[in-house]
């Protein structure tokens, strides 16, 4: 099954469940240990995997406002690979997209903090949270161009292997969120700056563009920014719905 298609089949299947345990839960530092693995793979893989029965699904790709209009904002990472010299460093390169507008960029997620929750959703995983710095400079020689900075929240589980995971625990979950990017873009040109946030699933500091509880519902203010075949990917005319979804999986970044 396609990603959108696949959602809506496990949010029907598993509906009324709602984030709120261990994301409530106290928790203890895990900083110095976060160094032994790789988060790689938590921000740039084909897949991921609901730990509640192991269905694969193809990663989301993120979805993401630039502006006070809520602009929508593409963003793809190509490549992230763990640095050889900082443990806490991985070095990132990729694309971003702005209406026909798309630039490379490359720049570092650095972790800063790592907590492991006391309580855990599923007691076969341990689960906790890192805090990045995000710093992406867009190529300068590109049509609007500019440096992305900001931070970073990651989601992740550990299974009893001591192997690391993308936390999909609460995957069909009302709210469920991951990776999720608050950033100021700043132009190379003009020196102005706009708010560009972006995340899997949801968007953090979005409530006047998302006003939906349990799924993401575009308001009708800002469809016209962007979000047009989004909004049609989820319509009850299957034609329509399909069609957008064609557009909506185009692999922009190719």
């Amino acid at each position: 099954m396609k990603t959108l298609h696949k959602l809506i089949f496990l949010a029907l299947t598993f509906s009324g469940l709602t984030v709120t345990k261990a994301q409530q839960s106290t928790s203890k530092d895990y900083y110095s240990t976060v160094s032994n693995y790789n988060f790689s793979k938590l921000w740039c893989a084909d897949s991921i995997q609901t730990q509640d029965d192991g269905i694969k699904i193809v990663s989301p790709e993120p979805l993401g406002f630039i502006g006070d209009s809520f602009q929508r904002f593409y963003i793809h990472y190509t490549s992230v690979v763990k640095s050889k010299t900082n443990p806490y460093v991985y070095n990132v390169t990729g694309k971003t997209k702005v209406k026909n507008n798309i630039c490379t960029f490359k720049g570092t997620i650095e972790i800063l903090k790592a907590k492991l929750y006391k309580d855990t959703d599923d007691k076969r995983y341990k689960q906790g949270f890192i805090e990045c710095q995000v710093a992406f400079y867009e190529d300068s020689t590109e049509n609007s161009s500019g440096t992305i900075k900001g931070k970073l929240k990651t989601n992740y589980c550990i299974d009893k292997h001591n192997r690391i995971y993308y936390d999909a625990i609460n995957l069909v979950a009302d709210g469920y969120s991951n990776n999720q990017c608050e950033t100021s873009w700043t132009s190379f040109k003009t020196r102005k700056s706009k708010k560009c946030n972006w995340g899997d699933f949801r968007i953090p500091d979005s409530k006047e563009l998302d006003s939906g509880a349990g799924d993401v519902v575009i308001n009708h203010k800002f469809i016209t920014f962007g979000w047009q075949t989004f909004v049609d990917s989820y319509s009850a005319d299957q034609d329509q719905a399909k069609k957008a979804l064609q557009l909506e999986e185009t692999k922009w970044w190719k």
